[in-house]
């Protein structure tokens, strides 16, 4: 049986998805939303991401770092993948491994990926960070609903859930 990848991140309308290492919007309903598919996955990530990210923020979770860097510093509860496929074979949680960021990531991981769980939000902030485009082959698996979903939203969010059968 073939492990696959699902990508989760938050997108501005302009594709942004960062500035200089930090979420350019405060947007808390999606960070339940997010850790309620994350929470005891395994998750994969770049350096820089993972740098921006302590693992107290991703409790429970399965920590893989994809790295050029082949004599990254042992850290507890994170491994060192140094390509996709090697990082697909250390999930070990439920056969999809979950990527959160960043671009490089995300643009790797595409070829495995079969799901991608987006919040879209209704902005357009200045970024330095972005989504990679995406083809054709993705289908629209909802239909997404602008809402603030918490009053200490910054933004409208809307989930989409984009599917493709690999």
């Amino acid at each position: 049986m073939r492990n696959y990848c699902t990508i989760i991140a938050a997108v501005g309308m302009n594709n942004v998805i960062g500035m200089e290492g930090r979420l350019p919007w405060r947007i808390p309903s999606d960070l339940k939303w997010f850790n309620h598919y994350i929470i005891g996955k395994s998750l994969l990530m770049g350096r820089r991401t993972y740098e921006c990210l302590p693992p107290s923020k991703l409790p429970q979770s399965d920590l893989i770092v994809l790295t050029r860097d082949m004599n990254a510093p042992a850290i507890p509860r994170v491994r060192y993948a140094h390509s996709m496929p090697e990082a697909l074979k250390m999930e070990r949680t439920s056969r999809d491994l979950y990527v959160i960021g960043g671009t490089e990531v995300y643009a790797e991981a595409m070829p495995y990926t079969h799901r991608m769980l987006i919040t879209r939000v209704h902005a357009s902030p200045p970024g330095d960070t972005f989504f990679p485009e995406f083809g054709e082959e993705w289908d629209l698996e909802n239909i997404p609903c602008w809402e603030k979903r918490d009053p200490r939203d910054e933004f409208d969010t809307a989930h989409e859930i984009w599917v493709r059968y690999i």
